[in-house]
């Protein structure tokens, strides 16, 4: 996807000069585009190559990284950040949390880097932002990526040359282009004092601006008068050419690029003149010019792009009597004579819903596909738009129709089946997809007073509503509204669900059983999601609604059945022999922190779970732990085998059991009955350890790593106590997962605090003194298996 630079777009209330705005966001739900990579992820494992964005970055936005490879480690680099303080974040294929990085873990200062180990293969979304996630179009260095499996010292390597990318720009997209694109003064809104050709550009690099130069031709900013020739990376600037530039030119003109701050950061751009056939200015400008465009829906209305855009009726606002579909286009000329429509199949119709045959310059028209002409449709749909004083100055859309699913496109625009209630669609567990909402209604069965749903004051309660059922079987399942990645939009797929027991004539409201947004704190996530223990034999019927009267055109409901978690482990630091369990001191104390701590590195997990107030924990509360359940094969050299399916924050109890805030055992929802996973289980200050064995997810999951020393895999991850129960070694007091002389560092940097939280309290008594210094010192060489390090 090509990202839209600040540029001249074509509006099509007329032609002139405007610069849009391109948002982006913290996180890639939030994002309404990514920006790839102008290559794959680096395959050489030693630092020698790298992947640049194309784009300086701006805050917030988003970049894909394609073909990464499992296992392998890649290093994510905005080092070069001057602008504002960056913040990066690294996502792996199914959207979870890799790493991320504020400067502070990396030592960049305002800039940023991470880096990880691929968990899965696949495509990874890095984004870029400030603290608080606020958008700004400042340019903030070129974000890198190497790949260092191989393990070299250092890398990034200190000398990395500087990437320019100069590129032309295509004016009615407002996209770069590979070759040159020619404007004359009339299509531009321009009125020079001669007969002058426009030739648009840009560069994205690592200097701040470039000095221009070339052998013919004046250098202007993009209100087409003022000369400048040093141009701002990332700026539209044009490079204008009159009748003597072009006789001197000699059939070539050459463009040249000498970075400001780095001078060696150096390119160039030709345009061959030769080529595109021109000599003449005032012939080649006197020829009339059209290009027919496709249209798509922005924050500026519509504006051209290079994809076709399907609607139904009812989104347009327009009356059709029969199932029907829309494609909006426009034609761009410098011509201001009448355009005949003509098409394949099909008629046109204008803004307005209104059939028309003919279409001037700039005007926003419609394709209107009925059923009849769907069924005729050949292998190529061509929209023709030909002037009618002049036929030469003429333009088409062509589209491949095997690309479009048009028979798709028409049902999504009829009533869905599933409209009412007595026409649910029953679901089963796992992923129920192909479902949508664009012309649902709301009928006499469909309940108007949802209690959770939070639509604006003027927006009735349900207005696109369906409906599907699920049969009870006395299992606990989690409902969660899905939308294909490919077609995610934050502010668009905004579902709301409610479900109901009874029937349909007579449905009864489980408030316990209503949702809005699964997250509108943030990382946003305006789907929905709801956990729902069953009855067996109980019929529930799910009402699914979108938002503000949205339209949702594609997304399914994924059931996945709860599974309980209970896990057993003992610390070695706080571990009482004598009466075999552990102490709990911060909870008397009142000094465990209300919110999980795990949100910071190393664990970056952002599970938004905690209490009341110091008293609403679980009696005979520890500490609080994670517990990860993780697929693949354990692996003792080399790259991890396993990677993380699910994670969730528990309260470890003095009997070494883990339960959630309200003392039941965890709750696991995105898990497969039936499939192994191996439990591994986090402590802030002590080494995590792996379950030796795996465990099938059925109904419930157990593992006691406290029974024997071999129950968490690897050499020595375990020390046994006097009473012959296991414990995780105590004293990692920089979390790593390797106990070494860095942490007993950390003890010494504060050896006495009292009534404290603290990582180095190891004995978990509310005090940091000697005898925190002494659970470290016996283990001051044990290393976590592969498994468990960050």
């Amino acid at each position: 996807m090509e990202k839209i630079i600040p540029s001249l777009t074509l509006l099509l209330m007329g032609f002139w000069l405007n610069i849009p705005i391109v948002w982006g966001q913290c996180s890639p739900q939030d994002v309404q585009g990514t920006y790839e990579f102008s290559d794959i992820a680096p395959t050489s494992g030693a630092c020698n190559e790298f992947v640049s964005s194309q784009y300086s970055v701006w805050s917030n936005e988003a970049y894909e990284l394609n073909d990464v490879v499992n296992g392998e480690i890649y290093v994510i680099d905005l080092c070069d950040a001057t602008a504002w303080d960056a913040v990066l974040a690294v996502y792996d294929p199914n959207g979870n949390l890799v790493d991320f990085d504020d400067g502070g873990v990396s030592g960049c200062g305002i800039g940023a880097q991470v880096s990880f180990i691929a968990p899965i293969g696949g495509t990874y979304t890095i984004t870029v932002g400030t603290a608080d996630c606020a958008t700004n179009q400042v340019t903030n260095g070129f974000i890198k990526v190497f790949n260092n499996s191989l393990g070299v010292a250092e890398c990034p390597p200190d000398e990395v040359l500087c990437s320019a990318n100069p590129f032309w720009v295509e004016v009615p997209q407002g996209t770069s282009s590979d070759q040159a694109n020619i404007y004359c003064a009339d299509i531009l809104g321009a009125t020079p004092a001669q007969t002058t050709l426009y030739v648009p550009f840009s560069i994205s690099s690592e200097d701040i601006s470039y000095n221009l130069s070339a052998n013919v031709g004046t250098f202007l900013q993009n209100d087409l008068e003022t000369v400048n020739n040093v141009i701002l990376d990332e700026n539209i600037f044009f490079f204008a050419l009159t009748q003597a530039d072009i006789d001197a030119a000699n059939g070539s003109v050459i463009i040249e690029f000498e970075g400001t701050m780095i001078p060696e950061c150096a390119t160039s751009l030709t345009i061959d003149l030769d080529a595109l056939g021109i000599t003449n200015v005032e012939t080649y400008c006197s020829q009339c010019t059209a290009q027919g465009v496709l249209l798509t829906p922005s924050s500026e209305g519509f504006v051209p792009s290079s994809n076709a855009e399907v609607f139904c009726p009812i989104e347009l606002d327009f009356v059709s009597n029969a199932p029907t579909i829309y494609i909006p286009f426009s034609v761009f000329s410098n011509d201001a004579n009448t355009f005949d429509l003509t098409a394949s199949v099909g008629a046109f119709v204008d803004g307005n819903g209104n059939e028309v045959t003919t279409s001037n310059a700039s005007e926003i028209i419609f394709l209107q596909l009925e059923e009849e002409d769907i069924n005729a449709l050949g292998d190529n749909l061509i929209i023709s738009m030909i002037n009618a004083v002049n036929p030469s100055c003429s333009s088409q859309i062509t589209l491949e129709t095997q690309d479009f699913d048009f028979v798709n496109e028409l049902n999504i625009c009829e009533v869905p089946v599933n409209d009412a209630c007595t026409n649910a669609i029953a679901l089963n567990v796992g992923e129920n997809i192909g479902f949508n909402n664009v012309a649902a209604t709301v009928d006499g069965l469909d309940p108007v007073d949802v209690a959770c749903w939070n639509e604006l004051p003027d927006i009735d309660n349900v207005n696109n509503s369906v409906w599907f059922s699920f049969e009870g079987d006395g299992n606990t399942y989690k409902f969660e509204t899905t939308v294909p990645a490919s077609e995610y939009n934050l502010f668009i797929d905004d579902t709301q669900i409610q479900i109901y027991i009874g029937d349909c004539d007579n449905l009864i409201f489980l408030e316990e059983a209503c949702n809005d947004d699964i997250n509108n704190v943030g990382p946003f996530n305006y789907l929905s999601s709801v956990v729902l223990p069953t009855t067996a034999g109980e019929t529930y019927y799910i009402l699914v609604d979108a938002w503000n009267g949205y339209w949702i055109d594609n997304f399914g409901i994924t059931v996945n059945q709860v599974l309980e978690v209970e896990a057993t482990v003992l610390l070695e630091g706080n571990y009482n022999d004598n009466t075999g369990l552990m102490t709990n001191g911060l909870q008397t104390q009142f000094l465990l922190p209300t919110i999980q701590p795990y949100a910071v590195a190393p664990w970056n997990h952002f599970e938004e779970v905690g209490v009341a107030d110091s008293s609403a924990f679980p009696p005979n509360t520890v500490d609080w732990v994670l517990v990860e359940m993780r697929s693949g094969t354990l692996e003792v050299t080399g790259t991890p085998g396993t990677v993380l399916e699910e994670a969730h924050v528990g309260l470890l109890l003095t009997d070494g059991s883990i339960v959630d805030i309200d003392g039941n055992p965890l709750r696991f929802f995105n898990l497969d009955i039936g499939e192994s996973y191996y439990m591994l289980v986090r402590h802030r200050n002590h080494l995590d350890v792996i379950s030796s064995n795996a465990i099938v997810a059925n109904g419930t999951i157990s593992y006691d790593f406290s029974s024997d020393i071999t129950q968490a895999f690897g050499a020595s991850q375990q020390v046994e106590a006097s009473d012959g129960k296991a414990m995780m070694y105590g004293g990692d007091y920089v979390p790593d997962a390797v106990i070494q002389n860095s942490d007993n560092d950390a003890w010494e940097a504060a050896p006495a605090i009292l009534s404290t939280y603290f990582i180095t309290d190891g004995t978990l008594d509310g005090i940091v003194q000697l005898t925190d210094q002494d659970v470290w010192f016996p283990n001051k060489a044990k290393i976590g298996t592969l498994e468990v390090r960050f």
